[in-house]
Formats: C-alpha cells, sequence, structure tokens
C-alpha cells in the first residue's frame, strides 16, 4: 500500500463529490474548500460537510503534512447558529483517498452518538468544560439540559 503523499485538486474532489449530492460551500474563515449536503440522521436534519484540505487560492491540496480531509456533522440551532456535532474521521491524502473517503461518508450515520435531549428532543453535543467532557443540548442557553459522558 502506497502512503506517500497524494496531491488533490478541486476538479478530482468535485469530480468525486458531486454526483453524491454534495455543493461546494462557502464556510467564514475558512482557507480550504469545503463541501456539503444535508442529510437526516435519526429524525434530525444535519449538515454533512468535507472539509478537503484543498486551499481556495491555488484549487490543490495544502502541502504534505499541513492537515487531512475531514468529515464533520453539523447542526443549526433554534437561534441560527450552527454547531459542530460530531467529527467522522479524518482522511490522509494519500493514493487510496477516494476509497478511504468513500469509506468515511458510507459510514457517518453509524458514527454519529445520536443523543437526543430528554428535555427538548434537540441533538445533543460533544462539549469539552472546565471540568470534564459531557452532552449539552445544542438548544442552550434555552435548554441547559447535559449527560454525562458515557
Amino acid at each position: 500500500m502506497n502512503n506517500q503523499f497524494h496531491n488533490i485538486t478541486l476538479a478530482e474532489m468535485t469530480f468525486f463529490l458531486e454526483p453524491k449530492g454534495f455543493t461546494q460551500i462557502e464556510v467564514e474563515r475558512t482557507y480550504e474548500i469545503v463541501f456539503a449536503k444535508r442529510v437526516d440522521v435519526k429524525g434530525h436534519q444535519l449538515s454533512l460537510r468535507v472539509f478537503t484540505g484543498i486551499d481556495a487560492g491555488t484549487d490543490e491540496s495544502r502541502e504534505c503534512g499541513a492537515d487531512a480531509v475531514r468529515v464533520m456533522l453539523f447542526t443549526r440551532t433554534e437561534q441560527g447558529t450552527i454547531l459542530r456535532v460530531c467529527g467522522c474521521g479524518r482522511v490522509n491524502r494519500i493514493k487510496t483517498w477516494k476509497k478511504n473517503l468513500g469509506k468515511r461518508l458510507r459510514d457517518f450515520a453509524m458514527l454519529f452518538p445520536g443523543h437526543t435531549c430528554p428535555s427538548c428532543s434537540a441533538i445533543m453535543r460533544r462539549v469539552e468544560g472546565k471540568f470534564g467532557t459531557f452532552w449539552g443540548c445544542t438548544n442552550y442557553p434555552k435548554c441547559r439540559h447535559t449527560l454525562n459522558e458515557e
């Protein structure tokens, strides 16, 4: 297996993701190209995003070691804030990136923890607090329900 760095171009990524229903989006304060699509996970509408590691200025991968392709799930709160729910694993930019990214995209629903707030039924997300990790309601501060880390 060849684990050497492979430069991924915007054209390659677009050709791979568009048939799967992804479209390119702009994300504030992000210098890389991001693709997204809406997904339903356990009754919740989420945004599945692929952070490509492709520099928006050059349309090619950042240099070797700069970072990898990342797959993440996001939700929008009642207040309109977009929150990261979970990360579904990184994909190294190597020759087998298409196969590896395809697997991440197929398996994302199984990786989603799926905690629903017992108080308001919103999605809960993992929060790193000053006293440790816990699950917090995405409707915070309207709903302050938490669960202990499992």
